[in-house]
């Protein structure tokens, strides 16, 4: 059975889509917040987080990051599904997820969860591993990218051990 990883701090909607997505024959994890989705996820990652953006204490795009930049889960797949449309679609691109706003139909966001399922089954053994592999490769390339930045900011910057500070008033120190 499918896991969904349902994320949302709305109590009434959490238990209404939970209920939906139950009867449509899939296994369901509730987190009233981003870092309870985040504690989720690091004991028992789920096949899809179906995550609300407008959260208190953790947020969803911090979940997103959190799942992007985390070399364990190279594919997770995200259905954003929240009251507002925050998610441009090519933000949605950027950052691989789908979207889905809350004031749409409950039948149409479970054919989507069930679209999405099927998708990923039409996927042959071979090219999803060649997809995982192909997601390992690119973030590694991004932490090097950030690691080259992070370096070359520290170049810039006078990091002189003697100093406590700018060597002079409104000296930021950058060279």
């Amino acid at each position: 059975m499918k896991k969904i990883l349902l994320v949302d701090d709305d109590p009434g909607f959490r238990k209404l889509l939970s209920t939906l997505i139950r009867r449509a024959g899939y296994e369901v994890q509730e987190a009233k917040e981003g870092a309870e989705a985040v504690a989720a996820i690091e004991k028992n990652v789920p096949d899809l987080v179906v995550l609300d953006i407008v959260m208190p204490i953790m947020g969803g795009y911090e979940v997103i990051h959190y799942i992007r930049f985390n070399q364990k889960l190279p594919n997770l797949p995200i259905l954003v599904v929240s009251s507002k449309e925050v998610m441009q679609p090519e933000v949605c691109d950027a950052v691989d997820v789908d979207f889905f706003p809350k004031s749409g139909s409950a039948n149409l966001l479970i054919e989507r969860i069930k679209k999405f399922f099927q998708q990923s089954q039409s996927l042959s053994p071979g090219l999803r591993d060649q997809f995982a592999e192909l997601q390992k490769f690119d973030n590694k390339m991004v932490n090097r990218e950030m690691e080259a930045i992070e370096n070359y900011i520290r170049g810039k910057i006078n990091l002189n051990k003697d100093t406590v500070g700018p060597s002079r008033p409104g000296d930021l120190g950058f060279e």
